[in-house]
């Protein structure tokens, strides 16, 4: 699961979770309706439907190991991910508009 911080531009910030499962869905910990999540190469985009004010969100990001993090001796464990140039849009009739920005880990 990532740990999620989000931003939104008019000054609110919440923390929840996402859980990014293997058939594209998406679940959060602070919303019941499923979303759909995406991948090609480094990039990552994440809907999460009917939101806020009924609108849905679109997270995206480049996905990154973390370069501080040290394998101990023979650990074989793989190394934390986190997002970075990480934007969130909303659809405002045909066009993406950003509202925010988050990070994740």
């Amino acid at each position: 699961s990532w740990s999620v911080l989000l931003h939104l531009d008019e000054g609110a910030r919440t923390l929840f979770t996402w859980e990014l499962a293997a058939d594209g869905t998406a679940t959060f910990s602070n919303h019941d309706i499923a979303g759909t999540w995406r991948c090609r190469k480094d990039v990552v985009v994440v809907k999460q439907p009917c939101f806020i004010f009924g609108n849905d969100l679109y997270y995206s990001g480049r996905v990154r190991s973390v370069e501080s993090h040290n394998l101990v001796d023979g650990d074989s464990e793989w190394a934390p991910l986190r997002m970075t140039e990480c934007i969130v849009e909303t659809s405002q009739g045909m066009e993406l508009t950003r509202v925010g920005k988050f990070s994740a880990h």
